[in-house]
């Protein structure tokens, strides 16, 4: 991968990545930290492969961020020695947001029910509904984040918005 394509990687996925990892931990520093690091380690990882094989190329750029993330989220809760992730009374501050103060307000409003209905769930239920709602990212995606089938990924994803209905 060329640093033009990953530039362009980075711009167009860094608010996701961003969002996805702030609702797991829960602290804005921390979310901005870890997903330097994915980044980082995305570029590192796909520099490596392309020396040692110039025709070595991730398949999904986007799915192998999402999965650094997802690793990072369990390495960071692991040095913290926590096991619960709570998001109550957390405000999303979206890096570099191009809208105003109404924009801000619409997506803390639109994110609020949300976090609460997450916390009180599993946390792989909370991960493939933010990454299938919120980042939108497809069932072939995820079922590569979590080496997993479509067809297990897709239950797990039906099993997990049975959850969130039975609380909302």
């Amino acid at each position: 991968m060329e640093q033009k394509e990953f530039i362009k990687l980075y711009d167009e996925n860094v608010r996701a990545i961003f969002r996805y990892i702030f609702l797991r931990v829960s602290s804005k520093e921390s979310a901005q930290d870890l997903t330097s690091e994915v980044f980082l380690r995305g570029w590192k990882k796909m520099i490596t492969d392309y020396r040692l094989s110039p025709a070595a190329k991730i398949n999904n750029p986007r799915a192998f961020l999402y999965k650094i993330a997802k690793n990072l989220i369990v390495d960071f809760y692991r040095q913290k020695s926590r096991t619960e992730i709570s998001l109550e009374g957390v405000e999303i501050d979206i890096p570099d947001l191009t809208g105003g103060p109404s924009e801000k307000i619409e997506l803390d409003l639109e994110l609020e029910p949300i976090k609460k209905a997450l916390a009180k769930i599993k946390n792989d239920y909370a991960e493939i509904i933010i990454w299938h709602y919120l980042d939108e990212l497809t069932i072939p995606e995820i079922a590569e984040i979590l080496d997993k089938s479509e067809g297990a990924a897709r239950t797990m994803l039906s099993r997990a918005l049975e959850k969130v209905r039975e609380l909302v």
